[in-house]
């Protein structure tokens, strides 16, 4: 169990190196077009399609980084504040409710990108259903990695019982 673990931390880790990337490149597309519109009043189209091909890929991949350190507000407010019995009621929901959100959310995105493989966005008249496709990945990652915290919780909770 503790190798899974250590391989989902690096692919975490990798998973900032990638998002953390991209924000570079996005900064430094963003700038090359300010400079432009600045400098020669005309912006320049490939910077406008590498930040709307950047963007969705940056937002979902650090959303999958957010949610594997725990950094996320969400419904931890309510956990926080919750003892006993009623504690474990209140994981118990929100966990469903995530599952079930992040369900919908994934099946939802996957049509949605299916349904856009035939429409072109951009200079460059790539499908768009490439910029939906993080989405897709992101739900699905997500949908994974809160099954599996849950289902390593559960086993855990009932290791402990049985000692």
């Amino acid at each position: 169990m503790n190798k899974i673990n250590k391989k989902f931390e690096n692919f975490c880790h990798s998973l900032d190196l990638i998002a953390g990337t991209l924000l570079a490149v996005l900064t430094i597309t963003v700038l090359i077009e300010v400079v432009g519109r600045y400098f020669f009043h005309h912006p320049f189209t490939l910077t406008f399609d590498i930040s709307l091909f950047l963007f969705p890929y940056i937002i979902m991949i650090s959303m999958i980084s957010i949610t594997y350190y725990e950094e996320h507000l969400g419904l931890d407010y309510f956990k926080s504040k919750a003892r006993g019995r009623l504690r474990g009621l209140i994981v118990f929901i929100v966990n469903s409710l995530t599952l079930l959100f992040l369900l919908f959310m994934f099946i939802s995105s996957t049509k949605l990108s299916v349904s856009a493989l035939d429409s072109t966005a951009g200079t460059w008249k790539i499908s768009l259903a490439f910029y939906y496709l993080p989405l897709v990945l992101s739900f699905g990652a997500l949908f994974f990695m809160i099954s599996y915290k849950n289902i390593r919780t559960k086993f855990n909770s009932n290791k402990k019982k049985r000692l």
